[in-house]
């Protein structure tokens, strides 16, 4: 049996299992669906309930579980978008995805 990406129920829906594939689809994110896989962080993304996920400059953000920092939703394009440190400031920008980026409720490029 080859295990769910975020758990150790079997595989059913791609790297996922049931629960966690349903779980894509659903209209809120939780906590569960953001995973960090940054080998060398300088920093931390902190999402809405509290939990550290570690980046680092050039981060890639998407839906794709071999990025950077994956976000388990249907609304994350693949490869969403990258975060860069310029002159000690972080800095999103989109990589043309589907649904775009927002900061703080305004769409943005980068």
């Amino acid at each position: 049996m080859v295990s769910c990406l975020l758990c150790s129920s079997a595989r059913s829906i791609g790297v996922l299992c049931t629960s966690h594939g349903v779980a894509i689809a659903s209209p809120g994110i939780t906590s569960e669906q953001i995973f960090s896989r940054v080998p060398n962080p300088t920093a931390s993304l902190i999402d809405a309930w509290g939990v550290a996920h570690a980046i680092a400059d050039g981060s890639r953000i998407g839906r794709d579980p071999r990025v950077d920092v994956a976000v388990l939703h249907a609304s994350v394009s693949a490869e969403h978008a990258v975060i860069k440190l310029v002159n000690s400031r972080w800095h999103i920008v989109d990589n043309a995805s589907r649904n775009g980026t927002e900061v703080e409720g305004a769409r943005i490029a980068e």
